[in-house]
């Protein structure tokens, strides 16, 4: 209930979500001059294990460089709207529809050699939210095409789960769901820095039990991927700068937004937001506080427990990217 993206684009998700590195500078990680970095990566570990790996991503081949660093992070294969082949499901501006590529990629997937790992990347929740012709009158009763668009988006992810469930592999696999970002809203709630980040993250097996309930941890995409090692019993080191949504310490979440720092993290037994810019504290609100109405950066053992933390993590992301230390390799 309390996971905080990492970024504000699609183009922030990717590094955090495969390799544990969120958006901690200015200019998004795929685009500086740190992409072609060494980096931990789940499919670059799973592989060593013999996992086969695919990245699916509906959109034009090349866009938001994610072949080049599905690449550098060790998928095998990368399924794009090129491999797709079909462009009477192109939605006209991004690539193909969810519904028949999310239909497609299950086919892909039953290709796979298992053990296998692969991440499929959606693209109809996107500006400027176009749905199928044959669903518009079907997916039309939202306060704004923003909704109609996640409407469609969410039927597309249950027929996925309907024909996944016909496969062999469906009862072995564990599904992790998780947003890049968030989108515009007209909430006043989102409107605020701490709603602007508030995304869902959801863990399903289909038939195992320990998935069951709801955890009010702050956690982050940038946990994604010590969380499956953390599952697997991995045990060889490996640099992430998230940790294990079922670890027993307190999670934390940490973006470079709109010119601040924020910081989501846990102070005795409380939850809380850290705006920081310009080494200072701008405020801290309480979790639960979701307008952020109540500012409480007076608090100085609260401020020193979250700016400490906050600068702990900057100072390592900024000494691991210039030194391209990412990796234990």
């Amino acid at each position: 209930t309390n996971c905080y993206a990492n970024g504000k684009k699609s183009m922030d998700a990717m590094p955090s979500v495969i390799s544990s590195v969120p958006k901690l500078m200015e200019i998004e990680y795929l685009t500086s001059s740190y992409s072609a970095n060494q980096v931990e990566a789940i499919p670059k570990i799973l592989r060593k294990k013999g996992y086969e790996t695919a990245f699916f991503h509906g959109a034009t081949n090349g866009s938001m460089n994610f072949d080049v660093f599905a690449d550098v992070t060790g998928f095998e294969h990368y399924y794009g709207r090129t491999e797709y082949d079909n462009e009477a499901d192109f939605d006209g501006t991004w690539g193909i529809f969810d519904e028949p590529f999310l239909d497609w990629s299950v086919d892909q997937i039953s290709t796979m050699k298992k053990p296998f790992f692969s991440t499929i990347f959606t693209i109809s929740s996107h500006p400027p939210y176009t749905i199928p012709e044959q669903y518009k009158s079907r997916f039309n009763k939202g306060p704004s095409e923003m909704h109609d668009a996640v409407s469609y988006a969410d039927y597309a992810l249950s027929t996925f789960f309907e024909k996944a469930q016909k496969t062999d592999w469906y009862k072995n696999t564990l599904f992790i769901i998780v947003a890049d970002h968030t989108p515009a809203s007209g909430t006043p709630v989102y409107f605020k820095d701490m709603g602007n980040m508030h995304i869902p993250l959801i863990f399903y097996h289909p038939t195992n039990p320990f998935f069951k309930g709801r955890s009010d941890k702050v956690v982050s995409q940038t946990d994604v991927m010590p969380t499956l090692l953390h599952l697997m019993g991995h045990q060889e080191p490996f640099f992430a700068f998230g940790q294990s949504v079922f670890d027993e310490k307190d999670g934390f979440s940490a973006s470079y937004i709109g010119d601040k720092f924020l910081y989501f993290g846990t102070y005795e037994d409380e939850h809380y937001m850290l705006l920081y810019q310009d080494e200072k504290c701008l405020g801290i609100f309480n979790l639960e506080d979701l307008l952020q109405t109540k500012n409480l950066k007076d608090n100085a053992p609260l401020k020193e427990a979250l700016e400490t933390a906050l600068k702990a993590m900057i100072q390592t992301y900024n000494h691991a990217l210039i030194n391209n230390q990412m990796t234990t390799e």
